[in-house]
């Protein structure tokens, strides 16, 4: 944890100049850190070491012939990306994606994030545990998520073809992208954020959780019968463990208000993204008790990125902007140190090792 602190602090602090100076090289050396982080990181995550063994795995294969591999899926294109980097070895190859991410992580930012919130972008990436942290072990998911980041370019511009095309390639790596797939309607489905739709979306994720069995079910029955073999391990489902705490009630605040702030955006691009963030919010209380939801919903989350900042852009009074901006860091920083000594993440988190205490390998 002390080394993950480390580096958030110092990009974070070179973030907070990024947006106080005309020029975003602060941005560019924040990004620069959160990329040595990811480049030098040994064993960190809970599936790391699965993917190191992985790639050696792969590569005693003298010729490239899918027959001589198990895939997972389609996710050929992983298995494609560790034959490829076979001349030079893993730690290259994860040099190569940390570098992947963050141009993605520095364009997203640069493209739809207000300047003077650009530490903001930031502290969310690297404070918020599922974003950073957990991608930089479930590393195919993440190539996944970059590739839907910058599809969403093509959503916005209204360009289909382009979006389904790298989404279609994100599945090579993550087979959860194909559920991404009919966001493509949100292109021209004018669903504007207005105050009976706030009001509904506000009040729809109490419901999923009382409905959560009846949802499980036809959940499982689809999974079942189009991916049994890929995520039918993800189908574990106990509802007496389904809490609403004060960490749900605090981050459904923070939700509600950034939907307030964002109603009268008329805006398209917004308005897309909005329409994006009420997905994360809807797929909150799913995923505290079926675990691909949460899957799912680490390619919507990332939008937060943008959404807090352009509510902050909407509201007038300083004193509104201080109170969501100390409600977003009370309820990021809660979930950050939890992470750490949850008895789930803790064993392969708490500590950061680097790459140059790997001389073994």
């Amino acid at each position: 944890m002390i080394g993950s602190l480390f580096f958030n602090i110092i990009a974070l602090l070179f973030a907070l100049k990024g947006s106080l100076t005309k020029n975003s090289q602060g941005l560019v050396y924040s990004v620069i850190c959160i990329f040595i982080f990811l480049a030098i990181r040994f064993d960190f995550g809970n599936d790391y070491m699965a993917y190191f063994e992985r790639f050696y795995e792969i590569n005693l294969n003298s010729t490239f012939l899918l027959t001589n591999f198990t895939v997972k899926g389609n996710e050929v294109g992983w298995i494609f990306l560790n034959y490829l980097f076979k001349p030079l070895g893993f730690f290259w190859m994860q040099i190569f994606l940390a570098g992947f991410s963050c141009f993605i992580l520095y364009r997203f930012i640069k493209k739809y994030v207000p300047q003077k919130y650009y530490w903001l972008a930031i502290f969310i990436y690297i404070f918020q545990p599922y974003h950073m942290l957990v991608l930089s072990s479930a590393m195919r998911q993440a190539v996944a998520v970059s590739l839907f980041l910058l599809a969403t370019d093509y959503l916005i511009q209204k360009k289909p073809i382009r979006y389904i095309l790298i989404i279609l390639f994100g599945t090579l790596f993550h087979t959860t992208a194909l559920f991404l797939l009919p966001l493509v309607f949100l292109s021209f489905v004018k669903i504007k954020p207005k105050g009976i739709y706030i009001f509904l979306i506000s009040v729809i994720p109490f419901s999923l959780i009382y409905f959560t069995d009846s949802i499980f079910q036809l959940t499982s029955q689809f999974i079942l019968l189009y991916f049994e073999d890929v995520y039918s391990n993800h189908l574990k489902l106990d509802i007496s463990s389904v809490k609403v705490g004060l960490g749900f009630t605090l981050n459904t605040i923070i939700y509600i208000i950034l939907f307030y702030n964002l109603k009268n955006t008329k805006v398209p691009w917004q308005v897309l993204i909005f329409n994006i963030i009420v997905l994360s919010f809807l797929f909150v209380p799913l995923s505290l008790s079926i675990p691909l939801v949460s899957r799912i919903n680490f390619y919507f989350t990332p939008f937060l990125m943008i959404g807090y900042p352009l509510a902050l852009k909407n509201m007038k009074k300083q004193s509104y902007k201080l109170i969501f901006v100390a409600l977003i860091m009370i309820s990021t920083i809660y979930q950050y140190f939890n992470f750490f000594y949850s008895p789930v993440w803790t064993e392969k988190f708490y500590e950061y090792k680097t790459i140059f205490s790997a001389s073994m390998y």
